[in-house]
């Protein structure tokens, strides 16, 4: 079941956002993350958060009320939580993050910090990038001379191996705290598989509309 929640932040350009949706089971806008689903005609299923940043209150009040989950403004999770959490718990076992971009950095590193959770996204594509979890084989293709950043996430030690790669990931044994910065992908196919432990790939997402991954 795919899951999408929007977020406030800078957000890919329209085509991305819509074609990320378009076959989406289940939709979350969390607080100005609905600006963008309004915006861009994108229906969705609930709207999350204490709404002190939508520039669509009025519209929001309208909504009925079983699509609204309201959350007091001192809270300790954040809009972005909130809705990543709905999305989980209304059985959501693919989630996309849409936006996000930009803005203050402890908002940014809030939500990279998602990523070592048990209950975290599976992507998250914002104004300019791409990042994704790997935590099984996964490929990437038609994405030949592009550049690609890896970093390790959770506690476990992290092992992989990897064709595609100017540098290889293999042999490296990385912690939390390592990182792999500006590999270039050298084929049409690059693949990546944790032997033990988990990473987040991150990309340009100029490519994104017609990247293919799996």
């Amino acid at each position: 079941m795919k899951g999408v929640l929007f977020i406030g932040g800078k957000h890919p350009q329209q085509a991305l956002s819509r074609k990320l949706a378009e076959d989406a089971d289940l939709i979350v806008a969390a607080d100005s993350g609905f600006d963008i689903t309004w915006n861009q005609g994108i229906g969705c299923n609930y709207v999350v958060g204490d709404m002190d940043s939508t520039r669509f209150l009025k519209v929001i009040d309208k909504l009925p009320g079983n699509k609204v989950i309201r959350m007091p403004k001192e809270k300790d999770e954040t809009d972005t939580e909130i809705g990543l959490r709905v999305l989980y718990e209304k059985g959501a076992t693919k989630k996309i993050l849409i936006g996000g971009g930009g803005g203050r950095l402890d908002h940014l590193i809030g939500i990279i910090i998602l990523f070592h959770r048990d209950i975290r996204p599976d992507e998250w594509y914002t104004d300019k990038e791409v990042i994704i979890s790997i935590d099984k084989k996964t490929i990437l293709r038609e994405m030949k001379g592009e550049t690609v950043s890896f970093f390790p996430v959770g506690e476990e030690e992290c092992r992989m191996k990897s064709e595609g790669l100017k540098w290889p990931l293999d042999n490296l044994k990385w912690k939390r705290g390592d990182a792999g910065i500006s590999n270039l992908i050298t084929s049409e196919r690059m693949i990546v598989e944790p032997v033990s432990g988990r990473l987040i790939c991150i990309f340009s997402n100029r490519q994104a509309g017609r990247k293919k991954y799996e």
